[in-house]
């Protein structure tokens, strides 16, 4: 039954699949920060200049090439998808000023949290 569920949520409508129980050996998750960079035009040693924080990045996970998790970054760039373990890329995109896209591969473990940085390239020069 449990792996009908997690079928079904892996599978439908394209959404965030963040209603998996924390609690179940098979839930797993995706913390994770969109950062743009650099954040100024010149960076010097005695003041860096910190990374961008992306809010509203469409973050979705696919693996070959079928999308099986999405979600929005938070005004602080976070964002949180729950999936099952193996390997996804990780693909962020805004339609800010400079549209932007950046993807990663990840192993996600069966059980337990990894925590990504995804970032993209703000166009400052």
């Amino acid at each position: 039954m449990f792996a009908l569920v997690v079928a079904v949520l892996l599978t439908g409508c394209g959404r965030a699949t963040t209603h998996l129980p924390a609690s179940s050996p098979s839930a797993a998750s995706v913390n994770g920060t969109v950062l743009a960079s650099p954040g100024c035009p010149v960076e010097r040693d005695n003041s860096p200049c910190p990374a961008i924080h992306v809010r509203d990045a469409d973050v979705v996970a696919a693996r070959n090439g079928a999308v099986l998790a999405r979600t929005r970054s938070a005004a602080d760039g976070s964002f949180e998808l729950a999936l099952a373990g193996g390997t996804y890329t990780l693909t962020a995109t805004t339609t800010s000023h400079y549209p932007q896209s950046a993807s990663q591969t990840v192993l996600v473990p069966a059980a337990g949290t990894i925590t990504v940085t995804i970032s993209l390239d703000s166009g400052i020069r």
